[in-house]
């Protein structure tokens, strides 16, 4: 009885952890945007964004390939077996880092070869520096998740989250925050939270025999994983790609602080991913009925709240972004009442594919992306050419739309069968 006692007390404190983990990251990333934006300039925080497209296309790579492979399949591990694993996945981190270390090496070289191309080249280092550091320490915070250390995980990203935000206010003070400095900061935050993962160098076997086996299996597990997070990185940011081509990074800056104030809600969305699917399955194990109750629950009153926190953000649109950015960015004010009508859509997704994944249908979700991303790709550059910065967020509505419409078509289906059966 004692140990079972402790075992839940146990359970519950890293279930309270892993929340509190998400919510600073999650915080931290919005204050981040807010800072930066206003304190970079419009141009400067453009050209930081397409910056930071790159951080986050390798960082789905490594989410699919490592993260997640990391997260699902160690509980199936224990002793050696157990640190073997965590040192293959070590390993696979490894190589992706000696692939950004060539690509660094590649940048200087054509840096000091090619004046032409001087202006993109002069990020690469930075950019990559920044993924070398940036992703080693998102792996050892997840490596902290799955040793039952959440703790040590909260510290380190409070270091790096916490402490980026402190470092750009000293440049900025010193009169030092530019883009280039902006990326280093990061990357020297993320290194300094490293630090507190010094003593699980004991839980990780990285020489042993069973890579081959351990590789297979990863393989195996992400594959599917690869491709979705391929889909996903295409269907949310390629409109800033071809903005940024077509328009250059003022619209871009300008797009993206305005997502930034709107994008409070994100905080909302990612509490929930961390609850809503694992309640949909368990609803469905009650039956079917209960499981519709469930979702239409969670669209009456999610979709509420965030309603709410949309409709306040659109309707003091102007007096924000001049208290937030400056006049510079007020112009472009009008782009809020858009994100409105696109994160309303991004809600009501959420429950549409936790109760996809209750019922077993993940294949759909990734066949939605499949058709979603083809439209992106056919569509961003007439749809910018035509509407410019608005593009980019009519764009991003009708892809979210797709999305929400195979989704939920094929959802409705699925429970229309499931109820039949159970009848």
């Amino acid at each position: 009885m004692i140990s079972y006692v402790k075992n839940r007390i146990l359970k519950n404190s890293q279930v309270s952890w892993a929340i509190a983990d998400q919510t600073l990251v999650s915080g931290a990333n919005f204050l981040t945007g807010i800072v930066l934006a206003r304190l970079l300039g419009i141009e400067s925080y453009g050209v930081f964004t397409l910056a930071w497209l790159v951080v986050l296309f390798f960082n789905s790579l490594q989410l699919a390939t490592i993260i997640q492979p990391l997260m699902s399949l160690s509980p199936k591990y224990e002793g050696d077996k157990l640190k073997e694993f965590y040192g293959s996945m070590l390993f696979i981190q490894l190589l992706w880092i000696i692939i950004y270390l060539l690509i660094i090496c590649i940048g200087i070289f054509f840096q000091n070869q090619f004046e032409s191309i001087s202006e993109i080249s002069e990020y690469i280092v930075p950019v990559f520096s920044v993924l070398i550091a940036f992703q080693i320490q998102d792996f050892i915070r997840r490596l902290f998740f799955t040793l039952s250390q959440p703790t040590k995980a909260f510290l380190s990203d409070s270091i790096s989250y916490l402490g980026r935000i402190s470092v750009f206010l000293l440049l900025y003070y010193f009169g030092k925050l530019t883009i280039t400095n902006t990326l280093y900061a990061i990357t020297f935050v993320s290194l300094v939270a490293i630090v507190p993962s010094f003593r699980i160098r004991n839980s990780i076997k990285l020489f042993h025999s069973h890579h081959l086996l351990n590789f297979k299996e990863n393989f195996d597990f992400s594959k599917w994983l690869l491709g979705s997070a391929l889909l996903q990185w295409t269907t949310g940011n390629y409109f800033f790609v071809v903005a940024g081509v077509l328009l250059g990074p003022i619209a871009v800056g300008a797009v993206k602080a305005c997502q930034n104030i709107i994008g409070i809600t994100h905080i909302l969305f990612q509490a929930m991913e961390n609850f809503v699917p694992s309640q949909a399955t368990r609803a469905l194990r009650k039956g079917i009925k209960e499981l519709k109750n469930y979702l239409l629950k969670l669209v009456c009153i999610g979709g509420i709240g965030t309603g709410l926190i949309i409709i306040i953000v659109v309707l003091f649109s102007e007096p924000l972004i001049t208290l937030v950015y400056g006049e510079e960015y007020l112009e472009y004010s009008y782009l809020m009442n858009w994100f409105g009508v696109l994160y309303c859509l991004s809600y009501l997704s959420l429950p549409i594919r936790a109760g996809l994944r209750a019922v077993e249908k993940n294949s759909v979700i990734f066949y939605g992306y499949i058709i979603s991303t083809g439209f992106s790709l056919l569509s961003a550059k007439p749809i910018i050419t035509s509407y410019s910065e608005l593009g980019v967020i009519i764009g991003s509505i009708l892809s979210q739309l797709i999305i929400f419409c195979v989704l939920g078509v094929y959802l409705l289906i699925n429970i229309a069968r499931l109820g039949k059966n159970h009848t």
